[in-house]
């Protein structure tokens, strides 16, 4: 066990924190010890380093950073969300104003139907051609058909015609070897 030399004054005070702590005069000296030394606190210094100066700068320095984390969120923040709340409401105006799925079905449908009209309507009209042209052709055959039938019955015509003919030629020639 070692002493150490202080004086009445400093001894009194000590005694004096000991009752209030309740500790012993050797478990004062050494959880004292063990502060300083965790602390890093220099008690034979000035009051500059006392725990409570360093509490109130701590508490200075966290105001400032308060203060300028407010100014950020005032300066900065609030008119980003302000902006991000205006871009959101604008979102959900042009989603809610855009076409919705029953529209697009209606549109695909009424395009179908257009569709299928005009195939309908080319098919019409392709019938109506098919017919124009069955007419036209059963037109041609019997104007050919009539054609055929005066121009083979002229060609008997005249093939009776150069018949007669010959025979009145053959008659005459007959008529002259006689006289």
């Amino acid at each position: 066990m070692k002493s150490i030399a202080v004086s009445e004054q400093v001894h009194k005070e000590t005694k004096t924190l000991c009752k209030a702590l309740e500790l012993k005069l050797g478990e004062f000296v050494k959880s004292s010890a063990h502060y300083f030394k965790r602390t890093g606190i220099d008690p034979s210094k000035s009051d500059n380093e006392s725990p409570h100066k360093v509490v109130k700068e701590l508490e200075r320095r966290i105001g400032q950073v308060i203060t300028f984390i407010k100014t950020r969120e005032r300066d900065k923040l609030n008119p980003l969300l302000e902006h991000l709340v205006i871009l959101t409401r604008s979102l959900e105006d042009t989603i809610d104003k855009a076409p919705k799925e029953e529209t697009f079905i209606k549109v695909m449908n009424c395009v179908s139907e257009m569709e299928e009209a005009e195939q309908n309507h080319h098919l019409e009209q392709m019938k109506e051609q098919q017919k124009y042209y069955k007419q036209l052709l059963e037109h041609l055959q019997n104007n050919y058909l009539q054609t055929h039938n005066s121009t083979t019955k002229k060609m008997d015509e005249m093939a009776e015609a150069v018949k007669e003919l010959k025979q009145q030629q053959e008659n005459l020639i007959g008529l002259l070897k006689t006289k």
